[in-house]
């Protein structure tokens, strides 16, 4: 049976299952199949946490006299980049 079979079969299986699905790799946990609902509310979670931060930068910027340098600007975005 090929891996895109497998995947399919276990899919099919789990479908109307409320849990999550964790796929191994040599002993350890590689990927995971969500339920839609709970993906669904992991983005919107992100969201909520983009937000948060935008507002967060919108007050700093307030509070700095509403300008940042471009090298700072650019070194938060590398920041934040590394920090997900």
């Amino acid at each position: 049976m090929t891996e895109n079979n497998k995947l399919l079969r276990t899919m099919s299986e789990y479908s109307g299952s409320k849990r999550p699905v964790c796929t191994t790799r040599k002993g350890r946990y590689a990927a995971a199949i969500v339920p839609l609902d709970d993906l669904e509310a992991m983005q919107a979670l992100e969201d909520a946490m983009d937000v948060k931060a935008a507002r967060e930068s919108l007050r700093d910027a307030e509070e700095n006299g509403g300008t940042m340098d471009a090298e700072a600007f650019f070194e938060s975005l590398d920041k934040e980049a590394s920090d997900r």
